[in-house]
């Protein structure tokens, strides 16, 4: 089949654009990057790193030769993991009852779930519930256990499972399948692309939940990366350094690492934010390619269908 003169046209700006997209999209997160692996003449040298002349992996050494980033990212993971998990099996369970006809107070259950999307207690509410009552302070349960059902999730999973066709499940039932064993073995399977995609917007979600141990978390040794990374990024290198111990930690670590004097903390501090940024950014975004796939045919299709 000839492709018409128009349709190369279209094509031809549609991958233009795309690709000056993708260039703006990127382009600050390498500046970012290289940014994190120069030193103190070529960072002020230049308007913008597009690479480094004498690569220099001090910031790195830094990050990693303390607890902090370490620590960060076994909370990180251990919340994004049981979290995103957690979530899911919710999601699940609440999408696959709703789907019946015959589930008792159906239309007021799922009028519930749609009004937590909309109203809350604020929160105070939500605070002293957190730390007077559920006794969570502190605690690295309350980085993923409460608010464990999304309720966009639920809506978008229900009415994925309502376009299954129900022949499968009464055919299941005739055989001897419970409820849980249908749900595990035939609607489950047939579902994974939205499944797939709503479980990675989870996980970002918990990474990059920062709020929850600004809050309830008090310990610094159970701090998420998200919380190290705010750390780093907004405190004042420029106030006393009497008063502000951050930057005297920094200031030793950068003694004993490169040597130097107090007028080359502040590029340090630059470069260290910039790679605490990156750390913090890589892990999630490698995951994208892998669910990539998934995300058109698993959320609109869930979106649509019911």
């Amino acid at each position: 089949m000839k492709t018409s003169l128009g349709s190369k046209i279209f094509d031809v700006c549609n991958y233009t654009f795309l690709a000056l997209l993708a260039f703006i999209t990127l382009f600050p997160f390498w500046i970012l990057i290289m940014s994190s692996f120069v030193g103190t003449a070529e960072y002020y040298s230049k308007i913008f790193v597009l690479w480094p002349s004498n690569p220099n992996i001090t910031a790195y050494r830094f990050l990693f030769g303390t607890d902090w980033i370490l620590n960060g990212y076994k909370t990180s993971i251990y919340m994004t993991v049981l979290g995103s998990l957690y979530s899911m099996l919710l999601v699940c369970l609440a999408s696959y009852a709703m789907t019946f006809d015959t589930l008792p107070g159906k239309t007021a259950i799922n009028w519930y779930f749609i009004f937590t999307m909309y109203f809350g207690g604020g929160l105070i509410p939500y605070y002293i519930m957190i730390t007077n009552y559920l006794k969570l302070s502190d605690n690295l349960l309350v980085l993923w256990l409460p608010g464990g059902l999304a309720v966009w999730s639920f809506l978008v999973l229900r009415n994925f499972f309502k376009g299954i066709p129900a022949d499968l499940r009464d055919s299941a039932t005739i055989d001897g399948a419970n409820e849980f064993t249908i749900l595990w073995r035939i609607i489950l399977p047939l579902s994974m692309p939205s499944i797939a995609t709503l479980l990675l917007f989870a996980a970002v979600g918990r990474w990059n939940d920062w709020s929850s141990a600004f809050y309830f978390i008090n310990d610094s040794k159970k701090l998420p990366l998200a919380n190290i990374l705010r750390k780093m990024v907004i405190y004042d290198t420029n106030a006393d350094p009497k008063n502000n111990p951050a930057y005297q930690e920094l200031e030793m670590i950068y003694r004993r690492l490169v040597g130097g004097d107090r007028r080359d903390i502040d590029i340090f501090d630059v470069a260290v934010k910039n790679a605490t940024i990156a750390v913090a950014a890589l892990p999630i975004m490698c995951l994208y390619p892998f669910f990539q796939k998934y995300f058109v045919k698993g959320v609109l299709v869930g979106s649509i269908k019911g």
